[in-house]
């Protein structure tokens, strides 16, 4: 728990924060304890150039223990499934500074995601906080440059501001000033940074919510990098917001309340309108308190567990996040206006801005190497290799990996994939595949969106790219991993194929790669047994388990090295899984399916039409992920095999 200080200053093993201004004030980034805040882990740039969603944690106060020093329970702890839908995490309490802890930073950092620290004012002690920090412009620029500090020391990318409590008005300069310090000192020491104001001071000093963009909170929003709106907007709003902001649309996040509380559309299970009404405008979306879905008193109760609430919801975000979105583009900077009339900000006189709407995918990952056991930070039990070395739930966020896309990117009617604690291959939970395949047909399931530019190792344009991963199947069902290139200019897509190819096996598809995989290990598969599925486990993988049915004996490691000459495309754009059951006999002419089945010479040259009902043959499946790691070959001398690339 926090340590008590007197002076205001609250730290340990990977956290800290302040709830008086002189612990801030006073902050010193050598300080030895500092030391405790934690390791930094960089964050993986997301390329994104659409309406952003930010999501501000608001759970039961913020600091629980289990965020920074595990805990026994999975069921007891809240934590988020659906990264890739993220651009911004904003940790959020009700002390004064609010520093996320390092264990959500690494794992939001880990997945692309922006991490922001709070600075927040409330009631008396906040006032005369807000006097102190902003009683001249050096007072301010101090209170700035501190709070840099705080966040360059932390390892993350700037702050929500958020002032709730009545101010002169003779301090709006200096709060100004203050906000194009810590703005300009964020990003000169993190080029990803970002300040957020929260909607609630006036330029006039009051305490007023005006729940849009407008000349009572315009200067704020152009002194900083965006504008968090309050919650009681109406569905006309986002049209409003979006000609006043002109070219800066995105910068500006309606805010929805998860908790509902006179927020639009009601929030709970029905905040995916508000996100949509906010992004169909080119707007971002700010989700406060999704705790709710843990905490709520409202959440539904009808017997859906806390995560299956989580699912439903995310999918719902996602969805919302998917339709069409207008993104704003101007040429010129249409400069600063000394506007401050109510409903006019000083982008309104010049919102001629063309616009389009575009339907927005998923902002892929930068990376130089992927590495990932789909570890999400908890288990009901701890693998190693495959084995279960100790029973028993954890949670523990700092050992998160990255996550892929969540089931709601299922491309194929019959085939589910997700997230599952039955098993892991390295941690507490692995990557499942179940359901029903037409046999001798590759069925492809996206598993990551991501620029690896493994192809163009900084130092050597020549080296090798080395694929590890591991898998474990049902009999006769097979996992590959397919890569799909980014081509060079005036080049086609091209797509490679890994897997245990017999020797010598050729495509027959112009423009694909299959390269052969080899085994390098085999371990046994055990789970995590049937007194793991209570909160968590489906009514399916409960009766899976009691009946002991059939599961994959062994989990099997593969690797592929391939030369930089074999496949010449400059970095590979994302990633799927192949999933199939070949045939127990080859088909006859008379067999009913599809004309691109019988013919075929290799499962991958047929991908069945998602929404066909004409194939026949079809066979069950189930498969495990338990790794995959691709990344540039250095100096490896632990290399057991080769592989062949025809």
């Amino acid at each position: 728990m926090a340590s008590p200080s007197s002076s205001g200053y609250h730290y340990g093993e990977g956290y800290m924060y302040m709830t008086t201004l002189n612990a801030l004030l006073s902050f010193n980034p050598a300080a030895p304890s500092n030391a405790l805040f934690g390791r930094k882990v960089v964050l993986e740039k997301r390329d994104s150039n659409f309406a952003k969603l930010l999501l501000c944690h608001d759970f039961k106060g913020g600091y629980k223990e289990h965020e920074y020093n595990g805990c026994a329970s999975i069921d007891e702890a809240f934590r988020i499934t659906h990264w890739h839908l993220i651009d911004t995490f904003v940790y959020f309490s009700h002390h004064l500074v609010t520093v996320p802890p390092a264990q959500w930073i690494a794992v939001a950092h880990r997945h692309g995601t922006q991490v922001l620290g709070t600075f927040i004012a409330e009631h008396e002690e906040g006032r005369q906080a807000c006097e102190r920090a902003f009683a001249s412009t050096e007072a301010a620029e101090h209170t700035a440059k501190q709070l840099a500090s705080v966040a360059e020391l932390g390892g993350f990318e700037g702050w929500l501001i958020n002032i709730e409590v009545a101010l002169p008005a003779e301090l709006t300069p200096h709060m100004l000033t203050f906000l194009r310090c810590l703005t300009s000192a964020m990003r000169d020491q993190n080029p990803s940074s970002a300040v957020l104001w929260y909607d609630a001071v006036t330029v006039d000093g009051r305490l007023q919510w005006q729940n849009t963009l407008n000349g009572w909170n315009g200067s704020f929003f152009e002194a900083c990098d965006g504008l968090f709106t309050n919650y009681h907007w109406t569905d006309k709003t986002p049209q409003q917001v979006a000609k006043v902001a002109g070219r800066r649309a995105n910068d500006v996040y309606m805010g929805v309340d998860v908790f509902g509380r006179g927020t639009f559309a009601g929030g709970g299970m029905r905040s995916h309108l508000a996100v949509a009404s906010a992004q169909k405008r080119g707007l971002s979306a700010a989700l406060f308190a999704p705790g709710w879905l843990a905490e709520g008193q409202d959440r539904p109760k009808d017997g859906r567990t806390m995560l299956q609430l989580q699912h439903d919801f995310w999918k719902d975000i996602e969805n919302a996040i998917k339709c069409p979105r207008r993104t704003n583009r101007k040429a010129a900077d249409p400069g600063p206006s000394d506007s401050n009339n109510d409903n006019e900000s000083a982008s309104e006189m010049n919102s001629d801005y063309d616009s389009e709407l575009e339907v927005a995918p998923p902002e892929p990952l930068l990376r130089r190497e992927l590495d990932t056991c789909f570890n999400q930070g908890c288990g009901r039990a701890t693998f190693e290799k495959g084995k279960c070395v100790s029973r028993g739930s954890w949670y523990d966020l700092g050992r998160a990996s990255l996550l892929p896309l969540p089931g709601g990117w299922r491309l194929f009617r019959s085939l589910d994939q997700s997230i599952t604690t039955r098993c892991a291959f390295f941690g507490g939970s692995c990557w499942h595949v179940k359901g029903e395949v037409p046999r001798a047909a590759a069925v492809r399931m996206p598993l990551f969106l991501t620029n690896l530019k493994t192809w163009l190792p900084p130092n050597n344009a020549d080296s090798p790219v080395v694929i590890t991963y591991s898998v474990a199947c049902l009999p006769r069902c097979q996992i590959y991993l397919v890569l799909h290139g980014s081509p060079q200019e005036g080049d086609g897509d091209s797509t490679m194929y890994v897997g245990p190819f017999a020797e010598g096996t050729a495509p027959s598809v112009k423009g694909n790669a299959l390269v052969r995989a080899i085994e390098t290990g085999v371990h046994s598969f055990e789970s995590a047994g049937p007194e793991a599925f209570d909160a968590e486990g489906d009514a399916t993988e409960k009766a899976t388990q009691a009946t002991a049915a059939a599961v994959p004996e062994v989990w099997t490691t593969y690797e592929a090295e391939i030369s930089a000459a074999a496949w010449d495309r400059r970095h590979i754009r994302d990633i799927f899984l192949a999933c199939t059951v070949p045939e127990d006999e080859p088909r006859g002419t008379g067999d009913d399916v599809s004309k691109s089945g019988p013919d075929c010479e290799s499962p991958f040259d047929f991908s069945p039409d998602p929404s066909s009902d004409v194939l026949q043959s079809w066979a069950p499946f189930e498969g495990f992920i338990g790794q995959i790691t691709i990344r540039a070959k250095e100096q490896r001398v632990d290399a057991q095999s080769s592989v062949e690339v025809t």
